[in-house]
């Protein structure tokens, strides 16, 4: 009865078999590569709480008297310009990537 050792290197013999166990190890690495890439990128800029959520908290706020109408208002605007901010200083990197 031949050993797995043998078994082994007889099956490392044909070329095919090669090729499908590279393959299948390359495919692996690659998936272990991309969750941790996304594990690390999840822990470095976290989930965080969306804007809209946010406004949603100061909304119930009013409805609840606990803010004024217009200090809502005064949040939402505020909001709106930071996020065209950043959406402008987004596009303006893009374009500098672009132009390379």
């Amino acid at each position: 009865m031949p050993s797995v050792k043998t078994t082994l290197e007889s099956i490392w013999e044909i070329p095919e078999a090669k090729f499908v166990i590279l393959g299948a190890s390359l495919i692996g690495f690659i998936a272990i590569a991309i969750y941790c890439a996304l594990k690390v990128r999840g822990l470095i800029f976290g989930a965080g709480t969306s804007l809209t959520e946010h406004l949603d908290d100061f909304q119930e706020m009013v409805n609840r008297g606990e803010l004024a109408p217009e200090e809502f208002k005064r949040v939402k605007a505020s909001v709106k310009e930071k996020l065209r901010d950043e959406v402008s200083k987004e596009i303006n990197h893009a374009d500098s990537s672009d132009e390379r």
